[in-house]
This record gives C-alpha cells, sequence and structure tokens, in this order.
C-alpha cells in the first residue's frame, strides 16, 4: 500500500456503517479538495480500517443539505444530520459551506 495517500478520518462511531455501507458518504465543513476517482485510506484514530475510492464531490451550503443527504451519510433524518454537524462544528451556521464527498469501499483492512 502506498504511503502518502490522502486519508478520510472518522469518529470511531461511524467505523461500523461505512464498513457496512450504510454510510456511502461524509460531509466535512469547508471547501475540501478531493478528486472524483482518487482512492483513499478510511482511518480513525490511527487506525487503517479500508481503502476507497471518491465517488462524488458537492459543495453547498448547510441550509440545502436534504434528508437524502442525510441517509447517505448514515443518518435518518436532515434534523439527525445537523445535531451532528453541530456536535463536530459547534459555529457552524446554515449559510455555512460544506463538501459532501461520496465514497466506495474498495477494500477491507480490518473490522471495526
Amino acid at each position: 500500500m502506498k504511503m502518502g495517500k490522502k486519508t478520510l478520518d472518522f469518529d470511531e462511531i461511524y467505523i461500523r456503517k461505512i464498513l457496512e455501507e450504510k454510510k456511502i458518504t461524509t460531509i466535512r465543513r469547508g471547501v475540501r479538495n478531493f478528486k472524483v476517482g482518487e482512492k483513499v485510506l478510511i482511518t480513525s484514530q490511527d487506525r487503517i480500517y479500508a481503502e476507497a475510492e471518491i465517488t462524488e464531490i458537492r459543495r453547498l451550503k448547510v441550509s440545502d443539505l436534504t434528508d437524502e443527504d442525510a441517509l447517505k451519510d448514515g443518518f435518518s433524518s436532515k434534523e439527525e444530520l445537523l445535531r451532528a454537524l453541530k456536535k463536530y462544528y459547534s459555529s457552524i451556521r446554515p449559510s455555512d459551506t460544506v463538501t459532501i464527498i461520496g465514497f466506495k469501499i474498495l477494500k477491507k483492512f480490518s473490522d471495526f
């Protein structure tokens, strides 16, 4: 495995959903520079869980997020997603830009 590959780092609570492919996006505050087709490592707490390929990049305002965006991100509703975003980005506002990074798992390296 090549070192120097970009990583998508997650809170450990999301690893199971990612490896079960119930969470196929991540929503990050600001503009994130990933490209469709790019290979990344899925990590949590310095542990590598999987290799993934970026399948989509979308940038939008927090206020434009939908229930569909929430479902792809492993949440049951937009409200639940917004609560989670607030936990990680306490000062996030409806007018802030987020990057939705879609991914598919190519190879799993370890279980949760």
